[in-house]
């Protein structure tokens, strides 16, 4: 990225070392080291800082108090058109915005890269860039929300769909539009027995705080009656099909070339750690904003930005990390609801006269009206 600063690459065991060569440690600071972490990683950091030139060295043991009880921490994920992953944590000593960040990124060959950042402003300009290369955006709003765990089975209907895309590929096999509650339970259930990150539903709980079983504690009969109730999908038989709003909803977000996951973790008072979520998806035309709720208080919002909107929405990401049942979203939805293109499926706002993909009228019987 233009803005990052680099200071050094080390290997991971002694990145895990570094973390865990302060005895100040708290909740927050575990976030970035995992379970099982022993004397190994001490030894192998011990080992790296004697091999390194007395530079390195200076800037590594710089990075000990930096890296020790932050404001907060950022787990950030891209996974981009070729399905490539990218993790890393920005990690801030203070709570001013301007101050300068850490970002922790990991490489091939177990490595962890180190750079600083100037600001909060510039990691948000950064990971705008990263979504918004492609074609032109729409310049109308569409927005939406449902509760969390209905927006979690609807992407675990979005993954069924495109697994089967792919089946098809490897064995010439028909794609159905329908498909049971059962399916979308063994695709949530394969989502947690091997997270994927380059899936969606293992992407969108990625930086979510909450476990997909304890979202969908009550099964799919309530995630799969309000989604009937709202007209996402329809029932035939005990079998199920999206609805044509649905299906376009879907279809854009399988389409996105790049996809960004946001989780801020900050320590509060009694040493409680609060989290605030987005997701972003680039699709063609089209970025979608996703603000996660993670109480069923709190819906999920999903609406499109333009490139200012996205800034904003960083911006206030990183610098107001609200308690739960303070936490202001973005954009509420509209109280007109959105509709669809008759002719390609594309989504338009509701006082549409004509389809800003294909140009057709939205309702033909007008004419040319």
């Amino acid at each position: 990225m233009n803005s990052w600063d680099s200071l050094l690459t080390l290997p991971f065991g002694a990145f895990i070392g570094l973390l865990t060569s302060s005895n100040e440690r708290n909740d927050l600071g575990s976030v970035l080291i995992p379970p099982g972490v022993g004397e190994k990683e001490q030894e192998q950091w011990k080992s790296w800082l004697e091999s390194q030139p007395d530079d390195v060295v200076v800037k590594a043991k710089l990075l000990v108090p930096a890296l020790t009880n932050p404001a907060w921490i950022a787990r950030i994920t891209f996974v981009d058109e070729s399905d490539r992953i990218v993790t890393l944590f920005a990690v801030k000593k203070t709570d001013n915005p301007d101050d300068t960040l850490i970002l922790c990124t990991s490489q091939p060959r177990d490595t962890i890269r180190i750079d600083t950042v100037p600001s909060i402003h510039h990691l948000a300009s950064d990971l705008a860039d990263f979504i918004t290369p492609g074609p032109p955006l729409a310049r109308e709003t569409l927005s939406l929300q449902m509760p969390l765990a209905s927006f979690l089975t609807l992407a675990g209907i979005s993954d069924l769909f495109r697994r089967r895309r792919y089946a098809s590929l490897l064995d010439d096999t028909t794609i159905t539009d329908s498909f049971t509650p059962q399916e979308v339970q063994a695709v949530i259930a394969l989502t947690n027995d091997r997270p994927d990150l380059r899936w969606f539903l293992s992407h969108l709980l990625s930086v979510t705080s909450i476990e997909p079983n304890r979202a969908l504690s009550l099964g799919l009969e309530r995630e799969f009656s309000w989604l009937l109730e709202h007209s996402f999908i329809k029932e035939n038989n005990g079998e199920y099909t999206c609805s044509e709003n649905c299906q376009s909803l879907i279809e854009s977000f399988n389409s996105g070339t790049s996809r960004l996951g946001i989780a801020v973790l900050k320590l509060a008072m009694e040493n409680e750690i609060l989290m605030d979520s987005s997701y972003f998806i680039r699709a063609p035309f089209l970025i979608w904003g996703i603000c996660i709720g993670d109480t069923s208080e709190i819906p999920t919002v999903i609406t499109t930005l333009n490139f200012q909107e996205i800034l904003t929405f960083m911006d206030a990401l990183f610098t107001k990390v609200e308690t739960l049942e303070k936490r202001e979203h973005p954009r509420t939805a509209p109280q007109e609801p959105n509709i669809f293109c008759k002719s390609c499926g594309a989504p338009l706002p509701s006082t549409a006269k004509f389809c800003r993909k294909c140009g057709k009228p939205v309702h033909p019987d007008e004419g040319g009206e």
